[in-house]
């Protein structure tokens, strides 16, 4: 009865919390109406990368700051005259962040939203008004300005402020595929050796507790504003200030309730912090090794950190799984080495090398060591593995299976971890099985990619990556890492539907827009075969080429053929064309579930007219239009032909071509058109009735 009771107290809690939950985020708006052109604010951040400037500031409300220098002596000037802190005045045009324009991707609307920030401001011209007078922004403007002085400054950031915009990608590439980014993140790890310090240098000299919870309170305050308030540091301080106190008071209430206590606090502060990852891993890891970990003091060393990483690691898995799509399941064995290498010498000694210079050396071995083990241990692969994306019922069923298999770790019964593997496994082969083939159009922006995926995954065809065009910028404008669709879009998506190779990657010419990801790809991502157009080769194409031999992967070069998969036809249309590149696309035409379709590349009016004196086409029933929708492409003549029911348009959002043509649209009113721009990602799985799909409705 006292059980039932108990129970039944708890779940008429979490309704009434969920319930005001629910409530907190429909009233948390934003102040401005997103018609305002004028604002005054203080600069609260802000980082430089080529001639973009990234600011946040807080006005009436926090907002997120993006402006381009227009020269270098503007943006030396930036850097000399603007301060943390300092009141600055702005001109500019609100607009609110993007969500992921492809289905189960990294939605920054969200994560923006987690750190309270709704619009992100255009400025079109900054001002400064007055300079920083506020102690806490001069304490964290003191400390970045040591940093950036130092040989190493982007590791003292990442290691002392939680601020990984300054390291390369390969890095963070190599850390999250070994799963021990957590490492790097500000946490516990960071309060634990930073209060041990400071009550070491207090208890020497002031023995009233009462004044070392007060000096801490503060320090940890400042910590707090300096990381510009990690979700996972005010978590870590919060909890060790809230048992410090539990231990001068003497109050007799369990941890587990004071972390409760802290992240309903959190919630109710910031509801849109369910959001951050680091803060959903932050809590989730804690309560688990508050409730599983209670005999790890029995144990040694060594011990007490693989039992931890064990539960750490399950506990994760759900989370990776939904939100990276691959899992490592060597993180315990690695963290066993990482652990204390990071925890005892590579953070001790960036916090030493900070106050004293001189032991800079010292830190620089020690990194040479990590990056040198990460690269060993990130070459074996053979346990890791790529899982599709989980919804959140889905993973709260695992959840429940992994806290049931972690207590019955506890009792050394393993049987049920077995059965998570099973699961896994399972969930590992048969995520994207699909009775019924499906064309995806997936939004590279301005370019094209369409996925097809055979029915029962006979095969999978990947036609074109898309790919920014890069202008020629001076040496100030450029960036420390160019934006990669095949990195953020293409390989997570693919990860994210359960497919783990493709069968073909086909080309259709060799224009940026179309082909430019297809290295990143070959470098990362399985393909079996690789089908390019007939006509002259660019560099990009003979890069790809060349690529392609030293990984041994096929490589056909064709105009006219017919492709068999399984039973599958594919059958390529175009004439060779060695004059004009689009002209020259790869036009595809096959028939899926009795669905004709006819995807059109780049190709123009005049390729059109060569289809329709050389081939009897039937009506079609989807057409990727050409050339992104240009006015060039799908003439009347053409259109009148094959009467396409549906038609496909890839193109870039408010793009500089204008694309796709109003006279285009036009000449497609018969058809049900969809755009990329209207509807983000296009999804058309073919059904005897067609199921068509999209990220957006049309707006």
């Amino acid at each position: 009865m006292q059980f039932l009771k108990k129970l039944k107290i708890i779940l008429l809690y979490n309704i009434f919390f969920f319930l005001f939950l629910y409530f907190r985020i429909c009233t948390l708006t934003s102040y401005y109406q997103g018609e305002e052109s004028n604002f005054e604010g203080i600069l609260y951040a802000y980082q430089i990368d080529g001639n973009q400037l990234k600011a946040e500031i807080k006005a009436q409300e926090k907002l997120l700051l993006t402006y381009y220098f227009e020269n270098e002596k503007e943006k030396i000037e930036f850097n000399r005259s603007y301060h943390l802190g300092d009141s600055i005045k702005i001109k500019g045009i609100l607009k609110q962040p993007e969500s992921n324009r492809n289905f189960h991707l990294f939605n920054y609307q969200n994560y923006l939203k987690s750190k309270r920030i709704f619009w992100i401001l255009q400025a079109e011209k900054i001002e400064h008004i007055k300079n920083n007078t506020n102690l806490l922004f001069m304490i964290k403007a003191f400390i970045v300005n040591q940093i950036e002085k130092r040989k190493n400054a982007e590791f003292f950031k990442y290691l002392l402020l939680g601020d990984s915009s300054q390291i390369n990608d390969s890095f963070k590439e190599e850390a999250s595929i070994l799963g021990i980014s957590h490492l790097f993140a500000i946490s516990g790890m960071h309060i634990h050796l930073l209060v041990g310090i400071l009550l070491f240098f207090l208890k020497n000299r002031i023995q009233n507790e009462k004044i070392h919870i007060l000096l801490l309170t503060c320090f940890l305050f400042i910590y707090i504003f300096v990381t510009n308030f990690s979700p996972s540091l005010i978590r870590a301080s919060c909890f060790y200030l809230l048992l410090f106190l539990k231990k001068i008071c003497k109050v007799n209430i369990s941890s587990s309730f004071l972390l409760f206590l802290i992240f309903t606090w959190m919630l109710i502060y910031n509801p849109y912090y369910c959001y951050h990852l680091g803060f959903l891993f932050s809590f989730l890891v804690s309560f688990s090794l508050l409730y599983f970990g209670k005999n790890r003091k029995e144990r040694n060393y060594f011990q007490q950190l693989l039992q931890t990483s064990w539960i750490s690691f399950w506990i994760g898995v759900p989370l990776l799984i939904h939100h990276f799509f691959q899992v490592n399941f060597l993180t315990p064995i690695w963290n066993l080495f990482f652990v204390p290498f990071v925890s005892f010498f590579l953070f001790p000694t960036c916090l030493i090398s900070f106050v004293f210079p001189f032991c800079s050396p010292i830190l620089d071995f020690l990194l040479s060591i990590l990056k040198a083990t990460m690269e060993f241990c990130e070459q074996i692969r053979i346990f890791q593995f790529s899982f599709a994306y989980i919804s959140i019922p889905i993973m709260i069923i695992y959840y429940l299976l992994i806290l049931y298999a972690l207590s019955n770790f506890l009792q050394k019964q393993y049987k049920t971890f077995l059965f998570l593997f099973i699961l896994l496994f399972f969930h590992y082969h048969i995520a994207y099985w699909n009775p019924y083939a499906s064309v995806t159009m997936i939004d590279v922006g301005q370019g094209d990619s369409i996925l097809i995926t055979l029915p029962h995954n006979k095969g999978n065809i990947l036609i074109d990556t898309g790919g920014i065009v890069s202008y020629q910028k001076e040496s100030w404008m450029q960036k420390k890492s160019e934006y990669s669709i095949g990195e953020s879009i293409l390989i997570p998506y693919l990860r994210s539907i359960g497919i783990h190779h493709l069968d073909y990657l086909i080309l259709t010419h060799g224009d940026v827009d179309h082909m430019k990801e297809a290295c990143v790809l070959l470098r990362q991502f399985p393909i079996k075969h690789i089908i390019m157009n007939s006509g002259n080769n660019n560099d990009l194409e003979t890069d790809l080429w060349k690529q392609a031999n030293q990984q041994k992967i096929s490589v056909s070069f064709i105009s006219k053929k017919i492709l068999e998969i399984g039973k599958q036809q594919f059958y390529f249309l175009n004439n060779k064309n060695e004059k004009n590149e689009n002209e020259d696309s790869l036009i595809m035409f096959t028939k899926l579930n009795e669905w004709n379709i006819l995807l059109m590349g780049d190709a123009g009016e005049e390729t059109e007219n060569q289809l329709l004196s050389n081939y009897h086409l039937p009506k079609i029933d989807f057409l990727k239009v050409g050339h992104h929708g240009s006015k060039e492409s799908s003439s009347i003549n053409f259109i009148n032909q094959i009467e396409p029911k549906y038609a496909l348009i890839s193109a870039g959002q408010k793009n500089r071509f204008h694309h796709p043509n109003p006279e285009t649209i036009k000449r497609l009113q018969k058809s049900r058109i969809y755009s990329t721009p209207e509807y983000g990602m296009i999804q058309v799985t073919l059904k005897r009735n067609v199921k068509i799909k999209t990220r957006y409705l049309a707006r």
